[in-house]
């Protein structure tokens, strides 16, 4: 028993023990049928471990693994298996072929976070064009950047007052507003209580007293990045400073549990200009091996990409807008390939992606739709 748990079995024929491996495979929808090198696995063979499968008392080499089930794209990979040790797939995840869409009541995809109508009313008001706000947990509460002050709207009280003065930029996350001063200095402010928690080098900066060009975001455990002059950087907690990640990005996103960050760059080579899908891992992890502060490109391409969003129950895959496609859906494990999808075909549309209702909305032609991503 010990020497099976390990991966040996006794060879009959051969009268000894011979090392061998496993798999374990674990896969969204359920009910999906599992083939290793084109032979369809019965459920005889099989060990039930939750929604996943573990193939077991198997040889060491690569092996062609296909998961299907009718309706949905398939995954396939070249998987392989060592003496002694089990290989995990455990973020196995189809996407359903022609999702049914609902069409909202709604003409910009800007609605689902707030309603545009009412940021036009504001701006009507306040004589100023708002170029990006964040908006509370209640949806009650807007904050907004505007001639270097970030200001407060409440909507229930119809009243707007500056929170904070000679602002760069600013991001709002569970309670909190984060806001870079013109010094360089990073404060947070919750409540009545202002703290200072960073200090960034802006060089010879010059801010847009109506934009900014330095862009701010806050995970939901409260880890924080910023892109400034394209460089992406990540605070350094214990030091408060500002780690560089990368050069010439665009734009990134947290992943909802905060243990990644997947970024687009632009990578000018000689002859082309590729536009880049890059993932920077906050934690590590054993299959496949990556440590903290790994990164690793997960797409490449000519075309425009836009909007890379987390996407799945577990958050291994990305989803984004393809010029000229439509909405392409990627796994981030690149182990034995690449699996990818071609999700919602068209040419032109603006996504956004709701990671705590899994529900992708997406704007074409003056028209919104949902979709919900679970199988």
């Amino acid at each position: 028993i010990i020497l099976y748990s390990i991966g040996y079995r006794f060879d009959f024929q051969k009268n000894r023990v011979i090392p061998t491996g496993g798999m374990y495979l674990k896969a969204l929808p359920k009910g999906v049928r599992v083939y290793i090198d084109d032979a369809l696995i019965k459920e005889n063979t099989l060990t039930s471990l939750g929604t996943g499968i573990f193939i077991d008392n198997i040889q060491e080499k690569d092996y062609n693994v296909r998961v299907e089930k009718d309706g949905y794209s398939a995954w396939q990979k070249e998987v392989p298996v060592k003496n002694g040790l089990v290989t995990e797939f455990k973020y196995i995840f189809l996407l359903k072929k022609n999702p049914e869409t609902t069409l909202l009541g709604m003409k910009r995809i800007e609605d689902i976070r707030y309603p545009l109508s009412k940021i036009q009313t504001l701006e009507k008001v306040l004589g100023v064009k708002i170029p990006a706000f964040e908006v509370d947990e209640t949806k009650n509460t807007v904050f907004f950047l505007i001639k270097n002050n970030v200001y407060k709207f409440d909507e229930k009280a119809k009243a707007s007052s500056i929170v904070a003065k000679r602002a760069l930029s600013f991001a709002y996350s569970a309670g909190t507003l984060y806001y870079l001063y013109e010094d360089g200095a990073l404060f947070s402010l919750k409540g009545e209580e202002t703290k200072k928690i960073a200090k960034l080098e802006l060089g010879e900066y010059k801010p847009n007293p109506n934009n900014s060009s330095i862009a701010i975001k806050v995970s939901s455990g409260g880890q924080i990045a910023m892109i400034y002059k394209g460089t992406l950087s990540l605070l350094n907690g214990a030091g408060g400073v500002f780690d560089v990640i990368d050069t010439n990005v665009r734009d990134f996103a947290f992943s909802t549990n905060g243990e990644k960050i997947v970024y687009q760059k632009t990578n000018a080579l000689p002859n082309l200009t590729l536009n880049e899908l890059w993932v920077y891992f906050l934690e590590g992890r054993i299959q496949p091996l990556i440590s903290s502060g790994d990164k690793e490109l997960v797409y490449s391409t000519t075309a425009n990409l836009d909007s890379a969003s987390w996407f799945g129950p577990d958050e291994e895959q990305i989803i984004f807008v393809k010029h000229g496609e439509g909405i392409v859906a990627i796994e981030i494990d690149t182990r034995g390939g690449q699996n990818s999808a071609l999700w919602i075909r068209s040419e032109n549309l603006k996504l956004y992606y709701d990671t705590i209702t899994e529900t992708l909305y997406y704007e074409e032609k003056d028209k919104v739709f949902s979709v919900k991503s679970e199988p």
